[in-house]
């Protein structure tokens, strides 16, 4: 789905419902927009906390912007066991938090996926991390991330303080750039490694 979707949030996919899959979809030219700033979230999918156990996978987004937090993705608060595998994020941006993936949800799962260009725009704290901002817990494993860009806080990731047991691990970071932490930023108990 591209350029013809302007919402104001979700523009694209808004996800109510339990157990939805998304799989092999292109997400490009996006806007989440509107009069209300507080909803302009998800340039291509908003995650509400009704649609828990959601599995995104084998995807691309490209250039998808939210006015507000999630460029590409946002996954709205109480939402558990979100999934986004295998996928690929390029040039998304957020005028607020995480170009790629805001998250507000408990257990999102991250794995295996590329990010490129990412950008938050924001220098107000905490709604920062150029790909990926993480309020609650996550694990983010086996991703590349390359030239995001943050304006505050973790070029490519930020997670925040009720973010304790997250992990990222065996992620490679190049070309990150943030006046704090270029790669990663965190408030919380946070596990990373190789």
């Amino acid at each position: 789905v591209s350029k013809d979707a302007f919402g104001v949030q979700g523009s694209v996919l808004d996800i109510y419902s339990p157990n939805v899959v998304i799989d092999n979809c292109t997400f490009k030219d996006n806007i989440a927009a509107g009069s209300r700033t507080a909803y302009q979230r998800g340039g291509a999918i908003y995650v509400y906390n009704s649609g828990s156990n959601a599995v995104i996978k084998n995807s691309k987004f490209i250039n998808n912007t939210a006015n507000n937090d999630g460029g590409a993705i946002f996954i709205a608060t109480d939402t558990p066991n979100t999934k986004i595998l295998n996928c690929e994020f390029i040039d998304n941006t957020a005028i607020r938090s995480a170009g790629g993936i805001a998250n507000w949800g408990q257990n999102t799962v991250i794995d295996n996926c590329n990010f490129k260009g990412s950008k938050s725009q924001s220098s107000s704290l905490p709604y920062t991390g150029g790909s990926i901002f993480s309020v609650y817990n996550v694990n983010i494993t086996n991703s590349k991330f390359a030239n995001d860009y943050s304006k505050a806080l973790g070029g490519s990731i930020y997670i925040y303080s009720y973010g304790d047991g997250s992990l990222v691990e065996n992620c490679t970071f190049d070309g990150g750039e943030s006046s704090n932490g270029g790669a990663i930023a965190t408030s919380a108990s946070t596990t990373i490694k190789n």
